[in-house]
C-alpha cells in the first residue's frame, strides 16, 4: 500500500494536437529517467511496440489490441490524434515494506487514438520508469464491450529460456521458449543472454479477467497475452461503458534475476495509492495458511498457532462454501 506525502513534485503536460496541416504521427517514443529504458510505438502497417534496454533489444516488433466478441480489433486502422506527456518524481512511506520509503520516478504518455469504424475512445497509457517500462489500455464506449481476446505480443529477440509454471502456486521449471506447451502464469523470467534477463507481468489488477501467457502458434520467439476465462469459457470478459482502464502490462530487465528482484517495489508504483485513512489495525505477523478446508485442518491450524507463537491464520478459497465449515468450527 502507499501513502503520498509532501515532497518534491513535479509535472510537466503538454497536449499536441495533429492538425490537418501536420503529416500524421506514425511512431512515438518515450524513454525513463536514466535513459536506459526506451518504448517505441508504431502505428504504421499495424499497431505495435518495441522496447530496448541499455542500448538493446528486449522486445521486438510486437502486437497491441485486443479483438472484441462481434469481430472486431481494437484499435484498427489506427490514426494518433493526440498525445499528452508528463514526469513525476514522488516519494512515498508504505505502512510495512521492505523499504521505508520508495521513490516513484517516471516519464509519461498518452496516446489517443482514432480506430476505423469505432465510435469510441481508444488509449495507451505507457510509463518508462528506471525500473521498468508498463503500458494499459485506456477504453470509453457508449456501451459494454465483450472481449474475446486480448491481441498483446511480447516478442524476444531470441528463443529465450524461460521459468515457467502452470499453476499461480505450482513449480517453476526452466523450458525453451519454443518448446512451451502450456499457458504459463505470471510473472515470466527470460534469459535473453548471460547478461540480459527480463520479466513480464501485470498490475493494478481489477475487474478484469487475469493475464497469462501462451506461445504464439506462428509467430516465433513470441508469446501472447492469455486472459483466464475458466475452463469452459464461463468468465467472459467484459468492459464496462463510460470509461475504463485495463491492469498494467509491465517488462522489466536487468543483468541478471537478482537486480529484477531488487527492483519489484516497480509493481506497488503502478498500483494505486492507499486509500485507507487509518492503517493503525494494519500488524505484521507469522502466518500459517489452512489448505483442507476441513474443521480437522483448521483446529489443528489454530493449535500449531497457539503453540508456536504465529499472529494469523490464513483459510484458503473455498473456506466459506454454503458457510458449512465455519459453523462447525465456532
Amino acid at each position: 500500500m502507499k501513502i503520498l506525502y509532501n515532497n518534491f513534485l513535479w509535472i510537466l503536460i503538454l497536449t499536441l494536437s495533429i492538425t490537418g496541416c501536420k503529416k500524421n504521427i506514425d511512431k512515438v517514443e518515450l524513454t525513463s529517467p536514466d535513459n536506459l529504458y526506451a518504448f517505441t510505438l508504431e502505428t504504421k502497417d499495424g499497431f505495435a511496440y518495441s522496447i530496448d534496454w541499455n542500448n538493446t533489444t528486449i522486445i521486438e516488433k510486437s502486437a497491441l489490441g485486443f479483438k472484441l466478441s462481434d469481430g472486431t480489433i481494437l484499435p484498427d486502422g489506427v490514426t494518433i490524434v493526440k498525445i499528452e506527456k508528463a514526469s513525476n518524481n514522488t516519494s512515498w512511506k508504505p505502512v510495512y515494506g521492505e523499504k521505508s520509503e520508495y521513490t516513484d520516478h517516471y516519464n509519461e504518455i498518452v496516446i489517443h487514438l482514432k480506430s476505423t469504424g469505432w465510435q469510441g475512445e481508444f488509449a495507451l497509457r505507457i510509463r518508462a520508469y528506471n525500473e521498468g517500462v508498463a503500458f494499459r489500455y485506456e477504453i470509453n464506449s457508449n456501451g459494454d464491450l465483450q472481449i474475446d481476446n486480448e491481441l498483446t505480443e511480447f516478442t524476444y529477440p531470441v528463443d529465450a529460456n524461460v521459468w515457467v509454471t502452470s499453476s499461480a502456486q505450482g513449480e517453476i521449471h526452466r523450458h525453451r521458449l519454443s518448446e512451451l506447451s502450456f499457458i504459463a502464469e505470471r510473472p515470466l523470467l527470460a534469459e535473453l543472454s548471460d547478461s540480459v534477463f527480463t520479466a513480464i507481468g501485470e498490475a493494478a489488477l481489477v475487474d478484469f479477467a487475469r493475464m497469462k501467457f501462451e506461445k504464439h502458434q506462428s509467430k516465433a520467439n513470441t508469446l501472447v497475452a492469455s486472459l483466464e476465462k475458466g475452463k469452459e469459457y464461463e468468465y467472459p470478459v467484459s468492459v464496462a461503458a463510460n470509461g475504463y482502464s485495463t491492469p498494467w502490462r509491465y517488462v522489466m530487465a536487468g543483468e541478471n534475476a537478482a537486480q529484477i528482484l531488487q527492483n519489484n517495489y516497480l509493481l506497488l508504483n503502478l498500483n494505486e495509492a492507499n486509500k485507507i485513512t487509518d492503517t493503525s489495525f494494519i500488524k505484521p505477523g507469522k502466518v500459517i495458511r489452512e489448505v483442507t478446508l476441513t474443521t480437522q485442518g483448521g483446529i489443528a491450524c489454530v493449535d500449531f498457532a497457539e503453540k508456536h507463537n504465529l499472529q494469523f491464520i490464513e483459510f484458503d478459497a473455498g473456506w466459506d462454501v454454503k458457510n458449512w465449515w465455519m459453523r462447525e468450527l465456532t
